[in-house]
């Protein structure tokens, strides 16, 4: 870049000052562990040929990505002069599933990704960022998907100092920050297109998909302000508003593909199911990441990977270091658990040493009892001679720590074997995105299998395993029963239990229950709030 010569005429002064309001920095001091300081310098260039962003795909014709340089050429891309869809980051990590379907290709084939909103999701989820791509990257036939470097763009910024303000007065965020960035790309095309109209009315509809309720008011504020009315350049949705627009415009094929879209709607929050009631918190909530790696650094808590073991999910363990060995911590039960799933990055605590378990505790008699019952002999030999080898066997890590004691009498010390036992206080990374087969089960469900195998059951084996069964149909029914409600807006919300017992039973809500009752579906987690 030049720079400016005191003796330049006045033509060349003003092409210095547009060209370095084209180029800004920021600059920040930060501490050192050993006390120095470091000064940061980040620099920004600002362009003026973005224009309307890049497009990525392709239809086999041309090679390499397209820059759309203006309204016409973007209007030519266009699959449908209907709808553009500016996505927020909170989209692109929930509703990927909602967006790579081919119903809502169908219904909305036009979306912009803010480069905003793609690194901040790199950042959060490097799957989701991945999909993203790949969305950018589809068939320019199918799927009109535009790239937007809003960062860069120069009529695309916002006053940052303004916000660097608000933040030393803890009265804003990087969220903050992000989401009016993101509200400016979308006002940019709503600007930009709003003369392009047929008939007298907009032949292009801008909208913003973001599920923060802020970001939505903020919108209409700022619209309102600088245009005089609401929704003037855009228009604000919700995912779920917006689906249900899909449906009233009819978009749509049939019924079903509308209940199908609505049931790839991420649910957040449960939002106190089936009760306006505020919901008491049943979970301790998880610590915040700042503090969780302090814990660590300082040997307070430990991190590992949670794995259930076979059968039940109720209890776990999370193979730590302890010098220079590892050892198995053992978490039972859904409190100490705290919401985490088998194959969660977690960071637990352990608890005080009389609380850990005996090397032969009451909870392994317990489920030896229960499996006692059970075991038949196979081919001469018994199921308890065979059984499944202990944390210690199977992945060579101990699963007791000696503890010493003072013997009776003045005796030496005596060293006991225990059990490590500790809870969940936070989840570094979770797996949610993963994709549980089982089945949905209902009371509905239950009586109608209990009245269609009366007359199939007539043979002892039969009825014997039926008996077998029953305590844990009975459980299914108790937790079914809580949490089985339907809504007004003619969703149900029912209780999906995995095929892998492993897996926690999952409170899912749809709007077509019955016709999914009885088939093995997928379903993955969106969420676990502390009140669920």
């Amino acid at each position: 870049m030049k720079r400016s010569n005191p003796n330049d005429n006045n033509d060349s002064n003003n092409n210095n000052a547009c060209m370095s309001s084209m180029w800004s920095t920021n600059t920040y001091f930060r501490q050192t562990r050993k006390g120095k300081i470091l000064k940061h310098v980040t620099e920004n260039y600002l362009r003026d040929d973005i224009f309307f962003g890049t497009q990525l795909s392709s239809n086999g014709s041309a090679s390499g990505p397209t820059i759309i340089s203006n309204t016409m050429d973007l209007m030519q891309i266009l699959l449908s002069n209907t709808i553009i869809l500016v996505v927020d980051t909170n989209v692109l990590l929930h509703h990927m599933d909602l967006l790579e379907h081919a119903l809502h290709r169908k219904a909305c084939p036009n979306i912009v990704i803010p480069q905003t909103a793609l690194m901040e999701c790199k950042r959060h989820s490097m799957p989701a960022f991945t999909r993203a791509i790949d969305l950018l990257k589809e068939d320019s036939s199918k799927r009109c998907g535009i790239f937007f470097a809003n960062e860069h763009h120069v009529e695309c910024q916002i006053d940052e100092a303004y916000f660097r303000k608000l933040k030393l007065a803890n009265l804003a965020t990087d969220n903050d920050l992000n989401d009016a960035r993101i509200r400016m790309v979308a006002e940019y095309f709503g600007t930009q297109l709003s003369d392009v109209s047929v008939g007298g009315q907009s032949a292009v509809q801008v909208v913003l998909l973001t599920d923060d309720v802020g970001c939505r008011k903020l919108a209409r504020k700022e619209q309102k302000e600088r245009f005089g009315k609401e929704n003037a350049a855009y228009e604000c949705q919700s995912v779920k508003f917006h689906v249900q627009q899909l449906k009233t415009t009819g978009n749509n094929n049939s019924d079903n593909d509308n209940a199908l879209l609505m049931d790839l709607v991420a649910q957040l929050s449960t939002g106190g199911v089936g009760s306006t009631a505020v919901a008491s918190d049943i979970f301790a909530p998880h610590l915040k990441l700042s503090d969780i790696t302090l814990g660590v650094k300082q040997g307070l808590y430990y991190q590992g990977t949670l794995r259930c073991e076979r059968g039940t999910h109720e209890r776990c363990y999370v193979n730590i270091r302890r010098g220079e060995e590892r050892v198995a911590v053992t978490i039972v039960g859904s409190q100490d658990i705290n919401r985490a799933v088998d194959g969660d990055v977690v960071v637990i605590e352990l608890h005080p040493m009389d609380r850990w378990l005996n090397r032969v505790s009451d909870l392994d008699v317990t489920n030896n009892s229960k499996t006692k019952s059970k075991e038949k002999d196979v081919a001469g030999v018994a199921i308890s001679e065979t059984a499944e080898p202990s944390i210690r066997d199977e992945s060579n890590v101990q699963d007791t720590i000696a503890v010493g004691g003072n013997g009776e009498d003045g005796e030496d010390q005596v060293f006991v074997a225990r059990r490590p036992t500790g809870k969940v206080i936070g989840i570094v990374r979770r797996q949610f995105r993963r994709d549980f087969c089982g089945s949905i089960y209902t009371l509905q469900s239950r009586n109608t299998s209990q009245d269609g195998d009366d007359t199939s059951m007539e043979d002892e084996d039969s009825k014997n395993m039926n008996n077998e069964e029953q305590p844990h149909s009975t459980e299914r029914d108790e937790i079914a029963k809580n949490h089985e409600v339907e809504h007004a807006d003619g969703s149900s919300s029912c209780v999906f239990f995995a095929v892998d017992k492993r897996i926690p039973p999952i409170l899912i809500r749809t709007t077509q229950r019955e016709r999914l009752i009885g088939r093995r579906i997928l379903v993955s987690i969106d969420s676990w709030s502390v009140d669920s």
